[in-house]
């Protein structure tokens, strides 16, 4: 699916078109890697999402290598069913921060943390030192931006909360995610 969705984005006249073929790359990209990383552990119910969103990490920085991507986590084991959309979320805020942080080809550093449970949640956070977000800026003012309502949409499925905090320089979101340690047997 990724391999068509490529193909396709290099094969179409329009930059409109390309940019939803290469955002939908990314999406499939992102979904595999969760199910390579539970392919990859004994249980299925549960994935080590650390381990994943360094991959994640590492993989857009290979793609972006004028860019300084930093990933920081602690090992959290979340249910699979919340692993592929905070990678997805992690995707759809790093791509964002790459392509609007630093617009004209400038170049900056993205920090993504992801922090141990506390009080039953469980955070991560993407944040820039580029040129913040325009003043208006609202995650939740309706909008026509497909990457704004997807987030929006992951945000509800997981029950998550989000935080946008503007830095002087740069942007900071911080999800704050409910967690259920997994059962032992």
């Amino acid at each position: 699916m990724a391999s068509q969705l490529a193909l396709q984005a290099r094969l179409v006249d329009g930059e409109d078109t390309r940019k939803v073929l290469i955002d939908a790359y990314t999406r499939v990209q992102t979904i595999a890697g969760v199910h390579d990383h539970l392919w990859r552990q004994y249980a299925a119910d549960y994935i080590e999402i650390c381990g994943f969103l360094n991959d994640l990490c590492a993989k857009i920085q290979e793609t972006s290598p004028a860019h300084d991507l930093n990933f920081k986590g602690d090992r959290v084991v979340v249910p699979t069913d919340q692993a592929v959309p905070i990678g997805l979320i992690a995707n759809e805020l790093i791509t964002n921060a790459l392509e609007y942080a630093y617009p004209k080809k400038n170049r900056g550093p993205i920090d993504v943390r992801l922090i141990a449970p506390e009080c039953g949640r469980v955070v991560l956070e993407v944040k820039d030192q580029g040129v913040g977000l325009p003043s208006d800026f609202d995650l939740f003012k309706p909008t026509k931006s497909l990457g704004v309502r997807f987030i929006t949409s992951m945000l509800r499925q997981l029950d998550a909360e989000i935080s946008v905090n503007r830095l002087d320089p740069g942007t900071c979101f911080r999800l704050s995610i409910p967690y259920n340690a997994p059962q032992r047997a």
